[in-house]
């Protein structure tokens, strides 16, 4: 049975390029997929810092388990050209979270962030 899901869609680098390849790919594995515009802030634990985040969300209907589901945005992470190197030198070349699964919440935290409650009004 399929589940509807929101996501989380964000890089701090090649932004622009970034997130029209994350819609793209996402597009492809998910038809009907729907998104946000894209909003670009300064990062939401260093606001004085020069490297600016770009954010969007996504939600869609799946029949992938919650599991899956992660491992597929995981490994989309990784054919976007993010890596753990990158990470550590706080490069985000493309961060895909799972934000809801039906009903379950996650990263919960998150959920608190003034772009996320901005774009979830939008996607209603």
């Amino acid at each position: 049975m399929a589940v509807t899901v929101k996501i989380s869609i964000g890089a701090n680098a090649d932004r622009a390029i970034q997130m029209m390849r994350a819609r793209s790919f996402l597009t492809k594995e998910f038809s009907g997929i729907r998104f946000t515009k894209m909003v670009t802030m300064p990062a939401y634990d260093k606001p004085d810092d020069k490297l600016y985040y770009s954010n969007m969300l996504a939600t869609f209907s799946t029949e992938l388990d919650e599991q899956s589901l992660i491992m597929l945005l995981k490994n989309a992470e990784m054919e976007l050209d993010d890596t753990p190197e990158l990470r550590k030198r706080g490069i985000v070349m493309m961060d895909l979270d799972l934000l809801q699964y039906g009903e379950e919440k996650h990263h919960t935290d998150d959920w608190q962030r003034t772009y996320v409650k901005q774009l979830m009004e939008e996607l209603g």
